[in-house]
């Protein structure tokens, strides 16, 4: 299965009409990274997937991580997300 989160965060960021520079504010990270996410050159850190959805209005781990990619397993404290291979 490809891994499609790139391209995802890069049609959520262009459907919020933000920039690069404001997605990496608003995660605190650097566009640099942001480039190398929706170029599939890396992935961001599991811990930022849901800030990024946050990040873009009305959306939420499902959407960014759609078609099955990601599934979520606990509750709470103990919740831990794995790549479906």
């Amino acid at each position: 299965m490809q891994i499609t989160i790139g391209k995802n965060i890069k049609d959520l960021r262009k459907r919020d009409n933000r920039t690069q520079e404001d997605l990496a504010k608003a995660l605190g990270v650097t566009c640099q990274a942001i480039s190398r996410w929706e170029s599939n050159g890396g992935y961001p850190d599991m811990e930022l997937v849901p800030a990024i959805g946050k990040a873009s209005v009305e959306n939420s781990l499902k959407q960014l991580v759609k078609d099955g990619e990601i599934q979520r397993h606990g509750k709470g404290k103990s919740t831990f997300y794995t790549r479906n291979e």
